[in-house]
């Protein structure tokens, strides 16, 4: 008996293994001797990405790639200047064609802000019903009517006739009863919503968050998600409610105390809400680099082994690595900076204070603009901080007759357009600002600038 049960469970638990198996395949002469790689988001916070399986194209343009999903999610490959997109399905075999082929422009491969444009895969044998085809549909058919509408919708609100607009959408694609299809729908109208009368995010939550699952995978769900909660710590921080906010992430370093502060407004009485919002609130700031990094990692570390929900430690591991890919490797003295007579300047005369660096051109008004900023704090400022200002131009005669005009009085250098250190620190925008610490080290790539507030930022977080 104990034999035939082990027979059994070792078929029927194969059948489940290889039955989760997802098959893409397919063939374009254009790819012949190129590798195809199928890739995923590892969640749609941060939106890094995972290699799910390679294909190498044989001599005749085939490509067969399979691998392992536990359900529905957005799947992606990368050629030139598209990306192909497919929503797979745990046991599906697809046989794909790609709708076009472009390579990238020579401007293209030099443009910093260059993104793909994203086309879906065309599914062999497939239906209106199929879940891809519905999609792609129904987006279609959304931004279609919002791009005709926008300032009427934005303008007039409920009276522009949008949920009218979406009973009538939604009765066009009454054919497709795909579960993932109908949440999608559901929060692709919500976003609908936001856009033209709700906009606000405790409203937003009562009506499509509170006590649902959340659907880490379902690409709609996310949007509307990241759209709702867009730079939310940073709003809440400026409310009554939210005062103690900055304390608890800059000192305090407590999720567990952040989670107490949100679920005082019952619209986030929802503990794995709450934690989601102390995530995406997480990586906002980290980008924005209004908090120390080292004080977000040490917050996201503690939600890690707190949580209970084990996707939430995958996500608070990722916004950490998010935060490691940020920093360039670069301190103060690897810099090349040149005084406004080209030479050498010595970066050791800081050693012992914080250095607040920024990347300028002479004639960028936000740069003047900044300027004026610095001026105004440089007579007040601590004695543990310095600024730096580099002007990027051609030549060090522009730079010297900029600053005989304007007559600042802390450090203004130059540095050469084509020098590669620009690159390493990928300034593609003027101001950049880079905040060093007393022993030279990158503190805070990518600064908030002084319009941002970065004089109450430091002041409230090294003074």
């Amino acid at each position: 008996m104990k034999i035939i049960f082990s027979i059994l469970f070792l078929i029927f638990s194969g059948l489940f293994l290889t039955g989760q198996n997802v098959q893409i395949k397919g063939n374009n002469p254009l790819f012949v001797g190129k590798t195809i790689f199928f890739c995923t988001y590892t969640d749609q916070i941060t939106y890094l990405f995972d290699t799910l399986c390679t294909s190498n194209v044989d001599a005749n343009g085939n490509f067969n790639c399979s691998f392992f999903l536990d359900e529905i999610k957005p799947v992606f490959t990368s050629f030139g200047a598209y990306k192909y997109l497919i929503y797979a399905e745990p046991r599906k075999i697809y046989t794909v064609t790609f709708p076009d082929i472009k390579d990238k422009s020579k401007a293209d491969d030099i443009n910093p802000y260059f993104e793909e444009i994203t086309l879906f895969l065309k599914i062999e044998n497939s239906d209106r019903s199929e879940l891809n085809n519905a999609i792609f549909r129904f987006d279609l058919t959304c931004n279609d009517y919002i791009n005709a509408r926008y300032n009427e919708i934005y303008k007039q609100a409920k009276n522009s006739g949008v949920d009218k607009m979406i009973n009538y959408i939604d009765s066009l694609f009454s054919f497709c009863n795909h579960p993932y299809f109908i949440k999608y729908k559901e929060y692709k109208y919500a976003l609908i919503k936001y856009f033209a009368y709700v906009r606000h995010e405790q409203t937003m939550t009562r009506e499509f968050y509170k006590g649902k699952p959340v659907l880490y995978h379902n690409t709609s769900y996310m949007n509307l998600f990241n759209q709702t909660f867009d730079n939310y710590f940073t709003y809440f921080a400026k409310t009554t409610e939210g005062s103690t906010l900055p304390d608890l992430i800059g000192k305090a370093k407590s999720p567990r105390r952040i989670k107490n502060l949100l679920k005082k407004n019952n619209a986030y009485d929802d503990e794995v809400l709450q934690e989601l919002i102390i995530l995406k609130g997480l990586r906002d700031v980290l980008l924005s680099g209004e908090y120390s990094k080292n004080v977000i990692i040490q917050t996201l570390d503690s939600l890690g082994l707190q949580t209970s929900v084990p996707f939430h430690k995958t996500i608070a591991g990722n916004i950490v690595k998010l935060a490691m890919q940020k920093e360039p490797a670069v301190s103060l003295n690897t810099i090349p900076l040149f005084n406004t007579d080209s030479t050498a300047f010595n970066t050791e005369k800081f050693k012992g204070k914080f250095v607040y660096l920024n990347f300028c051109r002479c004639k960028s008004y936000p740069c003047l603009e900044e300027s004026e900023l610095i001026k105004i704090w440089n007579k007040k400022k601590p004695f543990n901080i310095e600024f730096i200002t580099v002007f990027v131009e051609e030549t060090a005669e522009i730079v010297r007759i900029h600053h005989a005009k304007n007559k600042a009085d802390w450090t203004i250098l130059y540095c050469p357009k084509s020098e590669p250190i620009l690159k390493t620190l990928k300034v593609r925008a003027y101001p950049a600002y880079f905040l060093f610490d007393t022993d030279g080290k990158m503190l805070m790539p990518y600064a908030k600038t002084m319009k941002e507030g970065f004089e109450s930022f430091f002041m409230r977080t090294f003074k």
